[in-house]
């Protein structure tokens, strides 16, 4: 679902943080997940922008580098994902 607001367009995604097991050998196997909070991102971001509005909800270390971190999927369903191990960190989908 999109909305409005100050003339852009943003989509409320519900965050969900991941329990996983694994190992970056073998890689990483959701386990479970559990909603954490709700953020809006305006519709179109690109990666950057995602991780900023994490970072501004207090999900992600402020001090965090932007390239820690790589997003996968569309718009319907995001995966963020440590980029050094791959381990899943967050999955946002769209509310």
């Amino acid at each position: 679902m999109t909305y409005q607001y100050r003339g852009k367009t943003y989509i409320k995604y519900a965050v969900y943080s991941l329990d996983v097991w694994g190992n970056t050998r073998e890689g990483f196997e959701v386990n479970n997940r559990s909603k954490c909070a709700s953020v809006m991102i305006p519709y179109d971001s690109n990666d950057k922008q995602i991780i900023r509005a994490l970072k501004q909800n207090g999900l992600l270390n402020s001090k965090c580098r932007f390239n820690s971190f790589k997003i996968d999927g569309d718009q319907g369903l995001l995966m963020v994902d440590a980029r050094k191990t791959s381990e899943p960190i967050y999955q946002l989908e769209a509310a």
